[in-house]
């Protein structure tokens, strides 16, 4: 038995539609109630709660249908953000000291520059259309634009100056 027919027959017994949405409604609504308090400060009546919570969620399939739904979706932009982070982390690097101003804000425009284009670039991009002047760009055109990037870069490192902008 390999993976796939272990998820298959995981699948078929109804753990995605009755036991994973069952234990995170229970985990999730038992977390609430013993940190709040709520109920007092017997665990055994928050997991008796969180039980009935559970079990009342799962006999409504249209919910368990949306929570199916929603909880891939928030996951897939979960990882989007994480990679985000850590493309803006390789280019700030250990040291904060540099990356203030200009420099901060060119590595957050590269890094979704990077991560956009990874994330349509994958089998996701078939979902949406881009338009096509933004898909069929050919190599005189992508020269010109990293020209004007390298232009604008050089102007704003050139008129930054060193003096703070006073003159005597």
């Amino acid at each position: 038995m390999n993976f796939n027919d272990l998820i298959n027959s995981f699948r078929d017994i109804g753990g995605f539609t009755v036991f994973l949405p069952f234990v995170l409604i229970f985990a999730i609504s038992f977390a609430v109630l013993n940190k709040s308090k709520i109920l007092g400060s017997k665990k055994n009546i928050d997991a008796i709660v969180a039980l009935v919570i559970g079990l009342l969620l799962v006999q409504n399939q249209s919910i368990v249908g949306i929570i199916n739904t929603f909880l891939p979706n928030i996951s897939l932009v979960l990882i989007v953000i994480i990679m985000f982070l850590l493309v803006v982390g390789i280019f700030v690097g250990g040291e904060h000291k540099w990356a203030s101003g200009g420099w901060l804000i060119a590595a957050i425009i590269i890094s979704v520059i990077f991560v956009g284009w990874s994330f349509f670039a994958s089998s996701v991009s078939d979902r949406w259309n881009l338009p096509s002047w933004l898909v069929n760009i050919d190599s005189q055109t992508i020269s010109v634009i990293i020209f004007i990037a390298i232009f604008l870069v050089v102007i704003f490192w050139m008129s930054k100056g060193e003096g703070g902008g006073k003159e005597k």
